[in-house]
């Protein structure tokens, strides 16, 4: 009994052992201390696609600026299409729209906008040109409500917002917490939505050449899954070598509890 406690450090080590460096390192391949990626991919703006939810924000000076669109708020407001922000004279209201299956949102007293395809930036510009008629001297603020990913596997579960316009998918990882020893980094798949259909792309997140890739950065939207390593037995990886390497040490600490007992 008093080789106990030896015995089960060594099963302890032997089953640990499984989370080496080579399967857990991000980002190898790097020849130098610094390595110039000459190949990275500007970030993408986003595209609003039918599903999305807006939030439209309309800025005026003045209550009779507002005109009709006034009637969409109570008294002592000033921003009438409220997407978050405070009005100049009281509180705002959260209005979002949301995107129908044609990619249009519709606007009391404007009616129905096509913003399938178009940036943020567009679809500001593109409201106000149609509200111009209506309201005289006004800002529009637009912002995508489900400016998020979504986790799945071995690194958490659940949607993330993204922090900020453009996030690479190490730093999206980063949001979520560690990745588990037993998530597989060499076929991460990230499923995103574009206006032909979904589109799933499996790639390795231990390579540097993801780096040079066009889902190195994150949009919203993005579903992000690490299955674990096929054959998991108790953190154990069931290669062939790894199931040698571990008959190995079946057969060591054998050796070691006969030599002991003696």
């Amino acid at each position: 009994m008093k080789y106990a406690g030896k015995i089960c450090l060594v099963i302890l080590l032997t089953l640990t052992a499984c989370a080496a460096p080579w399967k857990t390192n991000l980002m190898t391949g790097v020849r130098a201390d610094a390595e110039l990626i000459k190949e990275v991919k500007p970030a993408p703006e986003y595209c609003i696609q039918p599903g999305d939810e807006l939030s439209v924000m309309l800025r005026t000076l003045s209550h009779e600026n507002a005109g009709p669109l006034l009637q969409l708020l109570g008294e002592n407001q000033t921003d009438v299409m409220s997407g978050g922000g405070s009005g100049l004279a009281g509180s705002s209201r959260l209005y979002t729209y949301s995107v129908n299956a044609n990619g249009e949102i519709d606007i009391p007293y404007v009616g129905k906008v096509d913003v399938k395809g178009l940036t943020l930036l567009q679809t500001k510009q593109l409201l106000e040109k149609r509200l111009f008629d209506l309201v005289k001297q006004c800002s529009v603020e637009v912002s995508l409500v489900n400016n998020y990913f979504t986790a799945m596997g071995e690194f958490g579960t659940g949607k993330i917002p993204l922090p900020k316009e453009q996030t690479n998918i190490y730093e999206a990882l980063a949001l979520t917490g560690k990745i588990t020893d037993v998530g597989d980094r060499t076929r991460v798949k990230l499923i995103r939505q574009t206006s032909d259909g979904p589109v799933i792309k499996t790639f390795n997140l231990r390579s540097k050449e993801i780096i040079s890739s066009e889902y190195f950065w994150i949009q919203p939207n993005d579903i992000i899954y690490i299955q674990p390593r096929e054959g998991q037995f108790f953190g154990v990886h069931s290669t062939v070598y790894s199931i040698l390497g571990l008959l190995t040490a079946v057969a060591s600490i054998a050796a070691l509890g006969i030599k002991l007992a003696k």
